[in-house]
């Protein structure tokens, strides 16, 4: 899926610069880019709540569009001398200064010591308070800033400082009553279709092998064979009844050698074909050089898919096909459950996004659009498809393209929005059970597992899969809950 928006966050940026001054002031600086645009994170107080401060600032507040704000922002001269101060104070506690207690010494020493550097963190310490206060003032849960650059902005010590800001938010979502939201079901009865499909699909799976009338291997039948692999007048690897076929060569030779050493193979016939030992071959140490397959056939069979008597003698099933047909009906019962209750959850947060339609940041849904264009051309190119091919083929589905990607981005925040009010969080415990099925699947360490998604910047995204999936859950238990009562009222009627 093409990549979510992410919450504005704070990390500490290091320099080489002045190395006391950056370790004294580390903890109060941050810098990154967020969502591809030139954004400052910060830490951002709750929607409404207010910084406590004697000096506060003024904001007034501007709509650009659906979930892009302008505030302009007045920073009154003794705010900036407040934040300054609070700056230098903080960089003193970190200084140890010949004559003075830690963080006791005046500020005029401290920028004294620190020269430029104590300009610049101190800059830095005033808009990573006061952006996110006018944030906070104008109600606004923000996504990310957009096109913000304090550098670019000048601060004088003793005069007031105005500056604007734009801001992306978070759509408000607000859900309707769960009663409000009507999910028809679905049968999920067996069909006869689908019976008889899964049991030719399982007879495919375990074929049998009837002798052949043809006297020598062609395009309709297969050779029963054991073979040798040979190294240089050396004996390897073998392997018994392996079936054979011409359109099927063995691993490591070349398909048209292949198909003129085997064709027209009778039974007791031993043919030899050139071999590569490639990667995963048996011998580790014949990996990377050729040798011969020295081949012996057994008898040639045609292939056929299993019958119902031979699957259901094959599955130990004493009822023979009846048995079987049983079998089928309860596996594929429960498989069409499972799929009418996913596509129930699917069809209620559906029903919201029509019912609670809400607008998204028009920057935001074109990345998203284009991200999916991208990854739509890449995936035609891997495919096959010329690259100018591929663009034509993406540009003639961009509308579609363009619907889906607003449709995951809808899907994103309103999974969030049930989360939050449902009370659903993810917690270390998630995330470390998570990472002990994926190195279960892998085989790999649950430690080595969270260090890779840790380092890798995976650990979020695992965090985000795993709300998805606890809200589906969620969703889930609240229809059963409505359908049950709604059978319970049925028949007290």
């Amino acid at each position: 899926m093409a990549a979510r928006p992410r919450p504005i966050r704070t990390r500490t940026r290091k320099k080489d610069r002045n190395g006391e001054a950056r370790r004294a002031m580390a903890s109060d600086r941050a810098d990154c880019a967020v969502g591809g645009y030139n954004a400052r994170p910060f830490s951002f107080p709750p929607a409404g709540q207010k910084t406590v401060s004697q000096n506060p600032i003024q904001v007034e507040h501007s709509e650009l569009g659906p979930c892009h704000h302008r505030l302009s922002v007045t920073v009154p001269a003794a705010r900036v001398r407040e934040e300054y101060d609070h700056a230098l104070r903080a960089a003193a506690r970190g200084l140890k200064i010949k004559g003075f207690r830690p963080g006791k010494a005046p500020a005029a020493v401290v920028r004294q010591l620190l020269g430029d550097a104590a300009d610049e963190q101190a800059r830095e310490h005033l808009f990573e308070h006061v952006v996110p206060e006018a944030i906070a003032r104008a109600g606004i849960e923000p996504l990310r800033l957009v096109d913000f650059d304090p550098s670019a902005i000048e601060v004088a010590e003793d005069a007031d400082l105005s500056f604007e800001v734009e801001v992306e938010s978070a759509p408000v979502i607000d859900l309707p009553p769960w009663e409000e939201v009507e999910v028809l079901s679905q049968p999920t009865e067996a069909t006869e279709e689908q019976i008889a499909q899964a049991i030719a699909s399982l007879g495919r799976e375990n074929p049998r092998f009837d002798d052949a009338e043809s006297e020598s291997l062609d395009d309709q039948t297969l050779a029963e064979c054991d073979l040798c692999f040979v190294r240089d007048g050396e004996e390897g690897p073998q392997a018994e009844g392996l079936m054979l076929g011409l359109s099927a060569p063995l691993y490591g030779a070349e398909p048209e050698e292949f198909e003129q050493a085997m064709r027209g193979a009778r039974a007791g016939d031993e043919r030899t074909v050139p071999v590569a030992f490639n990667e995963g071959f048996e011998r580790k140490d014949w990996i990377g050089s050729r040798g011969e397959a020295r081949i012996r056939v057994r008898r040639l069979v045609v292939p056929r898919p299993a019958s119902a008597a031979e699957l259901a003698e094959m599955m130990g099933l004493a009822g023979g096909e009846e048995a079987l047909r049983e079998e089928a009906v309860r596996q594929i019962t429960a498989q069409n459950e499972q799929a009418e209750r996913q596509r129930q959850i699917d069809a209620a947060l559906d029903a919201i996004l029509e019912l609670r339609p809400f607008d998204l940041p028009n920057r935001l849904v074109e990345e998203e659009a284009r991200a999916a264009m991208e990854a739509e051309i890449e995936r035609l190119v891997q495919a096959g498809t010329d690259q100018e091919e591929a663009a034509e083929q993406v540009r003639q589905a961009e509308d579609e393209l363009r619907r889906d990607a607003l449709r995951r981005l809808r899907r994103y925040f309103l999974i969030r929005r049930i989360a939050a009010a449902e009370k659903i969080r993810v917690g270390r415990g998630d995330l470390e059970a998570a990472y002990r099925q994926i190195g279960a699947r892998h085989g790999a360490d649950a430690k080595v597992v969270r260090s890779y998604y840790e380092e890798k910047g995976l650990d979020r995204q695992l965090a985000g899969e795993i709300l998805e999936t606890k809200v589906r859950a969620a969703v889930g238990r609240i229809l059963e809950r409505r359908a049950a009562a709604v059978e319970s009222e049925a028949a007290a009627e």
